[in-house]
């Protein structure tokens, strides 16, 4: 009886617990934007002040993600789904359009097949004018990476995960 009542003690603490973790999970988030050079920056917050978890956060430009959710996705139980995958601007380009984004990007010292994985990516994500006024920015010598589009940003990211 008395080994029942120490399970049943033990039981007790650990939903309780497990409770506990899930409940402030949904006030940690994970915030991953496109950085400067095509790098992602990763910051964690704590939103404490958010009356109700799991609602409501995010950043223009950046993909945000409850520590709960991000956890789902590392063990596989609730994979993210990008919020950009619907997006297809590709009939917007013509094939020496790609290729002139691919070889600009060999000209930077990349390799051929990074540089045609970024031109594809590209021509996916980012609508035709995004991309000639963000050429346009960085041939004129403006390389910060907030200055460019949002969809730009959200292209070099996609890049840097799937290139």
């Amino acid at each position: 009886m008395r080994l029942l009542a120490g399970l049943g003690g033990v039981l007790t603490f650990m939903v309780i617990a497990l409770l506990v973790v899930a409940i402030n999970g949904g006030y940690v988030y994970r915030t991953q934007c496109a950085g400067a050079g095509g790098s992602t920056e990763t910051d964690w917050s704590y939103k404490i002040n958010q009356v109700i978890p799991y609602i409501g956060y995010s950043k223009t430009g950046c993909e945000t993600h409850t520590a709960t959710s991000v956890i789902l996705n590392s063990v596989g139980i609730w994979k993210f789904h990008s919020s950009t995958t619907a997006i297809d601007h590709t009939s917007e380009y013509t094939a020496a359009d790609v290729a002139k984004i691919s070889s600009g990007c060999v000209n930077t010292g990349s390799t051929q097949s990074f540089c045609d994985c970024f031109a594809r990516t590209v021509a996916r994500y980012v609508p035709l004018n995004d991309y000639n006024a963000a050429a346009e920015q960085i041939q004129s010598g403006d390389r910060k990476m907030a200055d460019l589009p949002q969809s730009m940003q959200q292209a070099t990211a996609i890049t840097q995960r799937d290139c």
